[in-house]
């Protein structure tokens, strides 16, 4: 009976090492980017990105928040905006929506592009 309460034990700690160790695996073999924001790596922050940039004329609301300093309220800014005027055709025609200056687009510019 002591036997078998210590088998039981083993099997579940192994198997919850092995669950353990696919979630890391998937998790450091993903095609997601890293964000850094004034020196500080947001570790809960990624974003699937082609060529390691964002495309803002398809980006959904969820995606634009995970970019540094874009929160719900400018997330639904810049979704409006293409709504109204259409798909961006710069990066620099985000300064045209409310919220965004130049400080602020300069801290995603480097994550973001037009067109994938």
């Amino acid at each position: 009976m002591k036997n078998e309460k210590y088998i039981l034990l083993l099997i579940c700690s192994l198997a919850l090492m092995f669950v353990l160790g696919l979630f890391v695996g998937r998790r450091t073999n993903s095609s997601f980017k890293e964000l850094k924001y004034n020196d500080t790596t947001l570790a809960t922050q990624a974003i699937k990105v082609e060529n390691n940039k964002m495309d803002i004329n398809t980006a959904s609301k969820t995606q634009l928040m995970e970019l540094p300093g874009i929160g719900e309220v400018i997330a639904e800014q810049i979704i409006a905006f293409r709504s109204i005027n259409g798909p961006f055709y710069s990066v620099e025609q985000l300064l045209d929506v409310e919220g965004i200056g130049k400080v602020r687009l300069q801290q995603i510019e480097e994550y973001i592009c037009i067109g994938g």
